[in-house]
């Protein structure tokens, strides 16, 4: 998955709270989330805001709570291997797979595409529904 739309690219000098968050565990240590309909989430992957680079979970420090039953709240810092751009993030993930993170213009939203697993397992199964359907004998109901 691509990672959420992050704010404008940050060349501020590194705050307090950067310095908290990077000597916090990575986010690949506190994932994954599960809710109660059964929507787990494995991992998250953000972009750097400099040059636009994926930052795994792997290389993003920071703080995960639960302010409510249906909503698990990120606040962490990416790292970027490629730039060494520090980049904020501040997401919020829900229940059936939506995710919101905080821009400089308030809270964006948008559905997370299922993972290549699921998708894969989805069409196994049309496949064979097709097949099963399709060689089905006439005198079966």
């Amino acid at each position: 998955m691509a990672g959420p739309v992050a704010p404008p690219m940050n060349t501020s000098p590194i705050t307090a709270r950067d310095r908290e968050l990077m000597a916090m565990p990575t986010m690949a240590d506190q994932l994954p989330v599960a809710f109660e309909d059964g929507t787990c989430w494995q991992g998250i992957c953000g972009s750097c805001n400099g040059c636009g680079c994926p930052i795994p979970e792997a290389d993003t420090h920071g703080a995960l709570w639960r302010p409510l039953p249906h909503v698990v709240e990120l606040d962490c810092v990416g790292i970027c291997r490629a730039c060494r751009l520090l980049t904020r993030f501040r997401l919020r993930l829900h229940p059936g797979r939506r995710l919101s993170w905080l821009t400089a213009h308030g809270w964006m939203h948008a559905q997370a595409p299922l993972p290549l697993r699921a998708r894969l397992r989805g069409l196994a199964k049309a496949i064979l529904r097709f097949f099963h359907q399709r060689h089905r004998p006439k005198d079966l109901p």
